[in-house]
């Protein structure tokens, strides 16, 4: 009547998983090591921007934004676009930081 499906107790063959080939396998690696470095660097700096993040671990700007968007969707982060204008050119970019994190206050008196 219906066709059974490999992994069922009735059939010959054994389901196995697929398996992943060792170039894909780098790829994910290389991908969890950039989102581990980019929080490192959050971690240490605070709040900083992406294009700071970028040059420090020398990533390209792309890597470090899909990392940034896997640590915002994992709730490690928090992120907010910007826009500066530098002689009038405006550029776009991303200021991030580590969810949960409050940088110091700055040293100093604080007025009341």
């Amino acid at each position: 009547m219906f066709a059974q499906s490999p992994g069922l107790p009735g059939n010959k063959h054994r389901w196995q998983p697929a398996r992943e080939f060792p170039a894909q396998h780098a790829a994910a690696s290389s991908k969890a090591t950039n989102v581990e470095n980019v929080l490192q660097c959050l971690r240490r700096h605070g709040q900083c921007l992406d294009l700071d993040i970028a040059s420090e671990i020398q990533l390209p700007l792309d890597d470090v934004r899909r990392a940034l968007e896997l640590l915002v969707k994992g709730g490690h982060a928090i992120t907010c676009k910007l826009t500066r204008f530098e002689r009038g050119k405006p550029t776009e970019a991303l200021q991030c930081r580590v969810a949960g994190y409050i940088p110091k206050p700055a040293p100093g008196r604080k007025g009341k």
